[in-house]
């Protein structure tokens, strides 16, 4: 006869098992789409602004840079925010990276891009230690918002807000995060996580 398992190891597994398909696929992004969605056609190319920050707040250049690769992974087109920098540094009357209606005629206008993605930077705190032990863990914070392009008509918004637990608050963890939780995150990673959900979950009408 086989080797009889504990009722207590089975119902575990069961637990993991449902766990993993439903926090496991879990989004990590807080989504709103906005009315003028509806309205929008197909979005084929798409314009990253330069990220800004709170102040004192690092890792815009980091943030912008993993969502515009992510991006272009999904085969969509993609103007890179330093393409997006160096227009509005040519431009006679340059928009702030954060006035929504003068960035979209930019995008439109420099790049005939549909819209173009604004992005803020809220929190970015790195990992304190190293993968296999942390003092305090990595910790990131930053929100998008597609803008229909020239109309500057925000479409759908994002917001990534992620600090990393061990396993042993929860043993669910190990379905949460990349690896399955065996490691500690540094920030690009966690960064990279948020880049990626909202590369999957971007509105563009196909």
């Amino acid at each position: 006869m086989g080797r009889r398992v504990p009722l207590k190891v089975v119902t575990i597994a069961c637990l993991s098992a449902a766990c993993a398909l439903t926090l496991g696929c879990a989004p990590v992004l807080q989504e709103r789409e906005l009315p003028a969605l509806a309205d929008q056609g197909k979005i084929s190319r798409v314009a990253v602004a330069p990220f800004t920050v709170r102040e004192g707040v690092g890792g815009s250049d980091v943030a912008a840079h993993q969502v515009a690769q992510a991006l272009s992974e999904t085969g969509l087109q993609v103007v890179p925010p330093s393409d997006v920098a160096t227009a509005m540094g040519a431009s006679k009357s340059p928009p702030q990276a954060d006035d929504a209606a003068g960035m979209a005629r930019l995008a439109a206008r420099e790049f005939g891009a549909q819209a173009i993605l604004l992005g803020r930077v809220d929190r970015y705190r790195g990992l304190d230690g190293s993968s296999l032990g942390a003092s305090s863990p990595a910790s990131v914070s930053f929100n998008v918002t597609l803008v229909s392009a020239p109309s500057g008509e925000p479409l759908w918004k994002a917001t990534f807000d992620e600090t990393q637990h061990p396993l042993s608050d929860n043993v669910f963890n190990a379905f949460r995060y990349p690896d399955g939780g065996s490691r500690w995150l540094t920030a690009p990673e966690l960064v990279r996580w948020g880049a990626s959900a909202v590369a999957k979950d971007l509105p563009t009408g196909e």
